[in-house]
Parts: C-alpha cells; structure tokens; sequence
C-alpha cells in the first residue's frame, strides 16, 4: 500500500539504489494519503537524542551537530520544488540534527523495516518475506508478516515494541486499515526524527544484522535517493495523499568520514508528481554527499 509501482527512474546527479514493486495489498504499493497535516519547521532545530553521545560534525564544538555543514541545509531546500525533511543521528545515538519544512508524514513502506524485525523475531520462517518486502518493497509480503503476528493490534504492538526497543518510544503504529485499498501499518505517522532515531540503532544491536544486510541490497530499480549514496543501507516508502499528491520518503544508515550516520529524508514536490519527488531526493543526496565525507563520528557500538 505504500508505494505504486516504479518505472526505471535514474536521475543524473550521484549513484542510485532504490526500487519499488507494486501491489495492491502492501504499503509500497498503492499510495495511501496524509491522514494527519504537517507540522512546518522553520528553523533548523537541535535535539539530543537519549541514547548513547556521539560527536557530531567537525567543526565548533559548541555546535557539534553543524560541523560538516547540515546547518546550511534550510537555504538549500528553500530553492527545491518541494516541502522537504531532514533528520540526522549518528549511529548509536547523539545530537540529532533536524531540518526543512515536512518533519512529519506517513511512513508508507518504511515501516516494512521494524515490521521485518517484528516478524522475524517471531518466527524465523518469515525470512523470504522479509526479503521481498526491503529489497523490492513487495507488499504482499509485508502483509503475510503482518498477519504471521496476529494482525491488528497483535501486529502493532509488535512492531511498536520493536521501535521502542531500537529509540523510539513515541511512534504510535497504525492497527487497523484507513483507507480502503492500502496497509493499516503504511498509515502509521512517522516522524523523520523518531526514525532516524530508531535507524541510528540498528547497527547496535546483532539481531538486527539480518534485516540491515537486506538494506544493503534494495533493487537498482529503486536506487535514487540516500541509494546513490556508496554503501548506503536504507528502505524508501511512498504514497499519495486524498488528491493524488506524492510523498517520497526514505531512512538508512549512510557513511561519514570516519564513522556511520543515520539519515531520514522525505520530500513532497509542488507538482504531486512521484518523479519530481525522486528528483528532489537525488538532489538532496548529491547535496549531502560531501557534508557527510567531511563529517567526524565516533560511533560508540
């Protein structure tokens, strides 16, 4: 239900990685829409994150989440043609760096991500689901490891338990469907800072190994985005709202200097169209590219 199905779409600004099949039933499939408005963020925001301190950037240690130059990252989106979010946490935990004017939205199939962790929790046999569901976004498959925990509020409280567990204690999972046509965990309101948060641990914790080595490998077809970013590892998730406008978001754990950092983007384009939002996001990975490279991490796990 998340995301409809991608044609081949390579935009020529850095590396891609990032695919999408479509099926009715899933969140990657169908687009589903905005159930709840975005909140606007004017400024860029610091937060701490409760988790284990990283430093953060490479520069003035008063700011040490600006230092390799995401501080710049509001002009920037100023000049896109689109509403754009940004959230970052270095791996393991730290000062998040938050930024743009679309903080918050649905997750779409980027829920498949603690879903997976969910399912393969409970049952090991969940395994070739959870692979369809990271590597090609297959929505069928994010539905059966749905339903293998129970479905409804079994699933959600699932899932949930497995967000608070990886830093995220306050994302509320959706239990039951919305809006006809789509997944009721693709509804789920995600915010990009929770996300990043909760992606920030996930190389801190073995159980996750499985479903992160899955990021690693999502379909070419779906490499825009944080996906033409070497060595990414992340999951995108996409739908359109009650009158057909795109959102485009992913999350993942990306490279710096020196260390790892988690990233959750997401970005709706003034045309609604699915393609201006793959564009938008290639553009924000080839902007990030070089703040990440110049980026110092000490990455505690």
């Amino acid at each position: 239900m998340d995301e409809p199905r991608r044609r081949n779409i390579r935009a020529a600004l850095t590396a891609a990685a990032a695919v999408v099949t479509a099926v009715a039933v899933g969140a990657c499939s169908s687009p589903q829409a905005r159930t709840e408005p975005d909140v606007v963020v004017i400024e860029t925001v610091f937060e701490t994150v409760p988790s284990v301190p990283a430093a953060l950037g490479s520069g003035a240690a008063a700011s040490p989440g600006v230092g390799g130059g995401f501080d710049g990252f509001d002009a920037f989106a100023a000049q896109l043609p689109a509403r754009v979010g940004l959230a970052i946490v270095p791996v393991g935990g730290g000062q998040a760096v938050t930024a743009g004017t679309l903080p918050a939205d649905l997750a779409w199939s980027t829920i498949k991500v603690p879903l997976a962790l969910a399912a393969l929790a409970a049952d090991p046999a969940q395994a070739g689901n959870a692979a369809a569901a990271i590597t090609v976004s297959d929505n069928a498959a994010a539905q059966a490891m749905w339903d293998s925990l129970g479905a409804g509020t079994s699933a959600a409280a699932a899932v949930q338990q497995v967000l608070a567990r990886f830093g995220d204690p306050s994302t509320v999972v959706q239990p039951e469907v919305t809006r006809p046509g789509y997944t009721a965990f693709g509804q789920t309101l995600w915010p990009l800072t929770a996300q990043a948060q909760f992606a920030a641990a996930l190389p801190c914790h073995p159980d996750a190994e499985q479903v992160l080595a899955l990021m690693g490998q999502v379909s070419a077809e779906q490499s825009w985005g944080l996906g033409t970013l070497p060595g990414a590892r992340f999951k995108g998730g996409w739908g359109p709202d009650p009158t057909g406008g795109y959102l485009v978001r992913q999350f993942g754990i990306v490279d710096t200097g020196t260390g790892q950092i988690a990233v959750a983007v997401a970005a709706a384009p003034t045309t609604g169209a699915f393609d201006d939002a793959i564009a938008v996001l290639d553009r924000v990975a080839s902007w990030l590219a070089p703040r990440l490279a110049a980026t110092t991490l000490d990455n505690p796990c």
